[in-house]
């Protein structure tokens, strides 16, 4: 992520400045992270009733490249939850 900021953080920064279409994406990822995290830009587009060209532009709003590095700074936020954990 550009900033270093979870995404969540930076989703609650932006929501009073993003559109309808993408307030709804930001309500989506914030109740549901991991779904998100592990959903195919056409799969997330749908999920919200949007096109894929607004899905890639929400990631945009946030402030990344596009939906595939918002989608990777998703997954990174979970790589603490998922890792194994070593054996005692």
């Amino acid at each position: 992520m550009p900033d270093g900021q979870p995404i969540s953080e930076r989703i609650a920064r932006a929501l009073p400045t993003l559109t309808p279409a993408h307030q709804r994406m930001a309500q989506y990822v914030l109740e549901n992270p991991f779904r998100a995290a592990t959903m195919r830009i056409d799969e997330f587009a749908t999920a919200v009733d949007v096109s894929v060209a607004t899905a890639n532009r929400f990631a945009r709003a946030l402030g990344f490249e596009g939906y595939p590095q918002f989608r990777t700074e998703l997954v990174r936020g979970f790589e603490a939850t998922l890792a194994p954990k070593p054996r005692t």
